[in-house]
């Protein structure tokens, strides 16, 4: 009973009710919001957001902002598509994505620290940029299809995905 007493008495257990309270308001509204294929989705798009959650705590820990994350999400992920619709091997594809992240990442921390930009301003532009480029190379990749290696990566990926959320 004390472990029960304590789990309810824990300030994380508003915002989960919270959390609760809306996806049943929510479900009431849109009935479809509570299905299972977009349940599905939702549980497949969480260890994304994860990952790029603690990526953006290490820089928050250090006293700054990554506003950037999601287009170089965007970059990395065009070019690892595009690629692989080129006929490239998987690991390149995997690999140029990789890259393409640190890259950025030590652009924008080597402009911080050496020159002392603020990294809210910075990370505004480089969001800006990143995106510009990773819409150049959707607009490129217009109407290709993915390898099947690529779509194979894929399927598997979500499958481990959806395993390690079980």
């Amino acid at each position: 009973m004390n472990a029960v007493k304590s789990i309810m008495l824990r300030r994380e257990m508003g915002i989960f009710v919270a959390i609760i309270v809306f996806c049943i308001i929510v479900g009431l509204i849109k009935p479809r919001f509570l299905a299972l294929d977009n349940l599905r989705v939702i549980m497949l798009f969480v260890p994304l957001i994860m990952i790029a959650a603690m990526g953006e705590m290490l820089v928050i820990i250090a006293r700054h902002v990554d506003l950037s994350v999601g287009s170089v999400y965007a970059l990395s992920g065009m070019t690892a598509g595009y690629l692989a619709t080129q006929g490239l091997p998987l690991w390149l594809c995997l690999g140029s994505a990789l890259a393409i992240g640190a890259a950025v990442g030590a652009i924008n921390g080597a402009l911080v620290v050496r020159l002392r930009i603020n990294s809210i301003i910075l990370t505004i532009g480089t969001l800006l940029a990143v995106r510009g480029l990773a819409d150049v190379v959707a607009a490129i990749m217009a109407g290709q299809r993915y390898a099947e290696n690529f779509l194979a990566m894929l399927h598997l990926a979500c499958c481990l995905i959806l395993f390690r959320g079980l």
